[in-house]
């Protein structure tokens, strides 16, 4: 391997191109990942060169029972925040480091007795000049969101006055970093709306329009890609009933997009098309309890259904995704066999739907799908071999062919994620490939079919978790 460390825990970054083999491509420059490299059960963060092929603890040292606990990688990678108690036990504050130096500085403000920053909801900003978190900074239990400033070191408390008893939930940063929005329950304890901030003047607005008595916004919001508009789900006109509205980031308008909602129908999901023209979302509104696909052409407003009749008992899941050029969606479903979970491509001009996986064994389902950066391919999980076994197949989707992408697994060996790489030729994943229970990582070429194992001898006990392509 390239790298001569041990490794334990495992999250990886790409900060630019792919890794081919053990050596870096043109675009490659770098790896950050978290591990128990230096110290069993002590998880710490590092970056390693893949030109020089030296490797470089982020971190400064943490003493015995500390641990970082995750971190982000910012723009090109020349910032990586992360969340330890590194100075006081079972207090986590949030730390920046300069990659190009090794400074690392804490950027959280100091925090009340109790308080902690939040381990999960922390983003370096689109420009890599700040980092927005969530924490309860200033009361204990009182989760507000902050934005951090890496040159003045300034920390600024982005929302208004929290009514009694409420908090900040989560947030997400508009594409192009203008803006943040959050949720929360603000204005009314308990009941959850969607605000904006603007992060030059500062201001906050909220988002999501006026809700009906015992309304409330769900939170999962999507920015449009051009950071024009956000898409949620909130029970704004009827009680209890969950419908789909768009609001204008900058003048704050809001429309519902969805269509009609059956008796006790509900929308679950969204997904908006990458060129911001199309909305997708899974509804029961056509029979309760039967969650179908439907599109929204947001320039006429039509609403269509996407998937074709399912048959008894069928059902559409979470999931599905819009292709890079906004004119199919692919998704799994109940949809020829009931209790049978398979993979489907719908193309949204002429509702032409195609099967994708190949046959299933007895009892095998489709339970994860990714599409290819290009629309050319699609990647999806599943038990299509043995019952049981997961693992992961490629679709080319001009000729139908399928491919299954991992290597021959050890008995009881499964594929446990996956994700594509930046350019889409290559694809990553996590499994108990070669030694049951040890979860290492792996990349295949999807050109020559050849699987490389990413991470090196891991420490007894050691296993790889969650990995990532950085923004």
């Amino acid at each position: 391997m390239l790298f001569a460390k041990r490794t334990g825990l495992l999250w990886l970054f790409l900060l630019t191109g792919v890794l081919v083999g053990n050596v870096a491509s043109a675009r490659t420059r770098a790896i950050v990942y978290g591990a128990e490299q230096d110290t069993a059960t002590v998880y710490e963060i590092y970056r390693a060169d893949l030109k020089q092929g030296t490797v470089t603890r982020l971190n400064t040292p943490l003493p015995a029972g500390r641990r970082v606990q995750t971190f982000d990688v910012g723009p090109k990678g020349k910032n990586v925040a992360y969340v330890a108690d590194q100075d006081t036990d079972d207090v986590f504050e949030l730390y920046r480091v300069e990659v190009k130096t090794g400074d690392v500085t804490k950027v959280s403000g100091p925090l009340v007795a109790g308080g902690d920053v939040d381990l999960s909801d922390f983003q370096i900003g689109a420009k890599g000049r700040s980092v927005v978190y969530l924490a309860d900074q200033d009361t204990d239990e009182v989760v507000e969101i902050y934005r951090a400033d890496f040159k003045t070191g300034e920390v600024t408390k982005l929302n208004e006055p929290l009514v009694a008893g409420g908090n900040v939930n989560r947030f997400l940063i508009d594409p192009k970093g203008r803006y943040v929005v959050y949720h929360a329950d603000q204005d009314v304890d308990e009941v959850f709306e969607l605000y904006r901030v603007d992060l030059k003047t500062g201001d906050v607005a909220k988002l999501s329009g006026p809700l009906v008595a015992g309304g409330w916004v769900r939170f999962n919001p999507k920015v449009g890609p051009k950071g024009r508009s956000v898409i949620y789900l909130a029970s704004q006109d009827t009680a209890d009933v969950f419908e789909v509205y768009r609001a204008d980031l900058k003048n704050g308008d809001v429309e519902k997009i969805s269509g009609p909602m059956g008796v006790d129908g509900d929308a679950f999901d969204i997904e908006i098309g990458p060129k911001g023209k199309v909305v997708v979302y899974r509804a029961d509104a056509d029979t309760n309890g039967v969650a179908e696909l439907w599109w929204v052409d947001l320039k006429s407003g039509d609403v269509t259904k996407v998937n074709p009749p399912l048959i008894p008992g069928g059902y559409c899941y979470s999931g599905f995704q819009i292709d890079p050029k906004g004119k199919s969606v692919v998704y799994y479903a109940e949809q020829d066999a009931d209790t049978v979970y398979e993979l489907y491509q719908v193309e949204l001009k002429t509702g032409d739907v195609t099967k994708l996986n190949d046959s299933l064994v007895a009892d095998g389902d489709v339970t994860r799908v990714r599409i290819g950066p290009k629309g050319k391919t699609v990647v999806y999980h599943a038990d299509q071999d043995t019952d049981m076994v997961r693992e992961i197949y490629r679709v080319d989707l001009k000729t139908g062919d399928v491919t299954k992408l991992n290597d021959a697994l050890v008995s009881g060996g499964e594929v446990t994620a996956f994700k594509y790489g930046s350019k889409g030729k290559t694809v990553f994943y996590s499994a108990d490939q070669d030694t049951d229970g040890v979860r290492e990582l792996y990349m295949v070429d999807l050109k020559s079919g050849d699987v490389t194992k990413i991470n090196d001898t891991l420490v007894s006990g050691g296993q790889v978790g969650d990995f990532e392509l950085s923004r």
